[in-house]
């Protein structure tokens, strides 16, 4: 069975790779087979000025697990904290955040504890639930303690500043500094930077008749 490697920043489950991947309906073969046609695809993409893109770049691609705590949880889930404060700027783009956290990460949200004793709070959510679906509601929930937050997340999951027992919110921001600041990363991100799509070389015009304008190589799909 495939193990993740710990790092400074980012700590795995022995069963991680298998419940995401069961999660996704994923197994090693099939991964193996989307690689292959993902890059096959690639190969005629004649408008991409990059075609070299490395085996763990395409993996990545496939299937990612992104981080905020250092730990997961047991059913491996990564526990993301949000704080929000009053100095909200004009240059706050609230909405850009939004979609690079729910799009750019893909974030399968399984609960969000609100943690907070004021009653206002308490009775908006409560206001904001009639409004969603029951499923949606029920992963909804206020906290008015960090005690009554432990109980859904392990103390000694959570940072110092929050009472727990792993490193503190600015020693996690440092260890991901110093990993993304390495010359291995910033070259890796200068040769992606690369890759761009020169419309100019596009295959467009002879794939219309053909296979309805969509050009390239694609897995089988069945259709029950």
């Amino acid at each position: 069975m495939e193990n993740l490697q710990d790092t400074i920043i980012l700590r795995f489950n022995p069963t991680t790779i298998e419940d995401v991947r069961r999660d996704l309906k994923l197994d090693s073969k099939t991964i193996a087979q989307m690689l292959d046609s993902f890059e096959e695809w690639i190969s005629k993409q004649n408008h991409f000025t990059m075609k070299n893109f490395s085996e763990y770049f395409l993996k990545v691609i496939l299937e990612s697990i992104h981080v905020t705590l250092p730990r997961l949880l047991k059913n491996n889930y990564r526990v993301y904290m949000v704080k929000l404060t009053s100095d909200l700027g004009a240059d706050t783009q609230l909405n850009y955040e939004r979609a690079m956290i729910l799009d750019g990460y893909a974030c399968r949200i399984s609960d969000i504890y609100i943690i907070s004793s004021s009653k206002t709070v308490e009775v908006l959510t409560s206001l904001l639930k009639q409004l969603l679906s029951k499923k949606i509601a029920g992963r909804i929930n206020v906290v008015k303690t960090l005690e009554e937050l432990y109980e859904y997340v392990p103390k000694d999951m959570m940072p110092k500043d929050y009472g727990g027992n792993e490193v503190t919110i600015m020693e996690m921001y440092e260890n991901w500094r110093s990993v993304l600041s390495t010359e291995e990363n910033i070259e890796y991100l200068r040769t992606i930077c690369n890759a761009r799509s020169d419309e100019k070389h596009r295959l467009i015009g002879q794939y219309n008749d053909q296979i309805l304008g969509i050009a390239g190589s694609f897995r089988t799909l069945s259709v029950d």
